[in-house]
């Protein structure tokens, strides 16, 4: 066997072609075994022989190298007769590197109040081209543009960012040194900005000097502080309305957050009735009262109940003419008939009777306390 040394990239697979030869005997029964000095760099599973085809005395050895591995290897070949008899063959291999970007670890979303403390966000990074000197990471902090509403103001930025570490001076942008195939960890200090809250989505950006990158992004999510409830305010009102006649009244609050309100009679009132639609009620007196009246009312917007409010209602007296009784009676033939006349007065007034049409088959004369008719 004559193999020349190899060389190929990082991450490639090679496939090299041989055959042994023995005087004594035949090519397909020779048996081959292969090994590597650098088993970092080739294990033993990344190492294995195949034919070329079925009946071929052609050997191929396979080598794959580590993943991101870069470095070389011995790699022998030893050939075995039926007899016993062996023989060996050494070369080199060497795998040469290709830059791998670096790794950022995944960042997970963080939730927090608004006005909360800084908080900090463990950041690592991985190297893994093990082949050169320690390599140089240069990480960058991007914060997105958004527009956050704060209550009813934009604000710009929801966060200020700075990263901690080795020579980084607090500042949005560091150098790190990292060594190959080990973890280093720097720490994003996160602040929100006072008065702020919504969401913004953060990227963190790794470059070597290679120019490769790795780029993760995150969302930090910043709830509104609990806001204080401000009850609704109901007012009083004072109304006249004359007597017998019915009223729509409209209650009236306002809310400083401007929530919807409920209204609520606390007190009905004594002289008349109501019915409530929404914020308007329909006031009726009862008959015939005049005077003060009146009823209370709340609002309430969900949150808190308002004060309690006053509707003060004056209903004006009209006068009334009283209502005269009908009679019926009966009386013999030339029989005269005393009659007691009756009427009501809705205001309590002293009444006085006038005869106003004589009957037509009779006489009405008038007395005290009595009337009396004479038939024809």
């Amino acid at each position: 066997m004559d193999i020349a040394d190899y060389s190929l990239s990082e991450d490639e697979l090679l496939r090299v072609p041989f055959m042994g030869a023995d005087a004594e005997s035949i090519a397909l029964s020779l048996v081959y075994t292969a090994t590597a000095s650098n088993s970092n760099l080739f294990p033993p599973q990344n190492i294995y022989l195949t034919k070329q085809y079925q009946y071929s005395a052609t050997q191929i050895l396979n080598l794959t190298p580590v993943s991101n591995i870069a470095g070389s290897s011995y790699i022998d070949i030893t050939v075995t007769d039926e007899h016993g008899g062996s023989g060996s063959h050494q070369f080199t291999v060497t795998v040469d590197p290709v830059p791998d970007p670096p790794i950022l670890s995944r960042i997970n979303t963080y939730t927090i109040t608004e006005n909360d403390s800084p908080f900090y966000i463990p950041i690592e990074l991985k190297d893994h081209d093990q082949f050169f000197s320690p390599d140089s990471k240069s990480i960058t902090i991007v914060n997105d543009s958004i527009m956050i509403k704060a209550l009813s103001s934009v604000q710009n930025n929801l966060v200020n960012l700075s990263l901690m570490g080795m020579d980084c001076n607090n500042t949005q942008e560091c150098t790190i040194n990292t060594i190959a195939g080990e973890t280093s960890s720097l720490t994003l200090s996160v602040t929100p900005v006072m008065n702020a809250f919504g969401h913004t989505t953060i990227s963190v950006t790794a470059i070597d000097s290679y120019g490769l990158t790795d780029i993760k992004r995150f969302d930090i999510i910043v709830r509104p502080l609990p806001v204080e409830n401000t009850p609704p305010i109901a007012f009083d009102k004072d109304i006249g309305i004359d007597e017998d006649k019915y009223l729509y009244i409209k209650l009236k609050a306002t809310d400083q957050e401007n929530d919807d309100l409920t209204y609520y009679i606390l007190t009905p009132p004594n002289h008349g009735s109501i019915t409530k639609t929404n914020d308007t009620v329909l006031y009726t007196p009862n008959p015939h009262y005049n005077g003060p009246d009146s009823f209370t009312y709340k609002a309430n917007d969900s949150h808190d109940d308002s004060n309690t409010a006053s509707i003060m209602i004056t209903i004006y007296p009209i006068y009334d003419p009283p209502v005269a009784h009908a009679l019926n009676i009966t009386t013999c033939e030339n029989i005269p008939k005393n009659l007691i006349l009756t009427a009501f007065s809705p205001d309590n007034l002293p009444l006085t009777f006038q005869i106003k049409d004589q009957p037509t088959h009779g006489i009405l004369s008038q007395g005290t306390p009595y009337i009396t008719y004479t038939p024809d």
